[in-house]
């Protein structure tokens, strides 16, 4: 029987993350009520932040925006924050406001990394 290599390892380790990443993706999708093989789909791709736990959605159409329920399917996941990547290059930032009874919140960036109005409560 041959020995595992490093490499071996290594390739396996990167095998199991791309599933993984596959999997928590449809996880999520679901959530939102996306079908990423849609072409209607408001978001076109899907990245992960492993140093705050978030995930961010490219591509996202300028005028949508998460619902109460959208961001409760993303929470029961384990997400308490996430950004969307707008076509105009804005950002949309969602997270839990601690301050505020772990409610959702967003607030919404500029090209220049200005916020947008103040951080709201999400719509129902």
């Amino acid at each position: 029987m041959p020995t595992k290599t490093t490499a071996d390892a290594f390739f396996t380790l990167q095998q199991q993350t791309a599933k993984a990443k596959e999997e928590i993706s449809d996880e999520i999708a679901a959530a939102l009520g996306f079908d990423w093989g849609d072409e209607n789909c408001p978001a076109i791709d899907i990245r992960f932040d492993y140093y705050d736990c978030s995930f961010e959605l490219d591509g996202v159409q300028n005028d949508f925006a998460l619902t109460r329920s959208q961001w409760k399917g993303i929470a029961e996941i384990g997400f308490d924050r996430c950004w969307l990547n707008h076509i105009d290059g804005s950002e949309s930032y969602y997270y839990m406001d601690s301050r505020c009874n772990n409610e959702p919140r967003v607030s919404r960036k500029n090209l220049q990394h200005k916020i947008i109005g103040t951080p709201m409560a999400l719509p129902n």
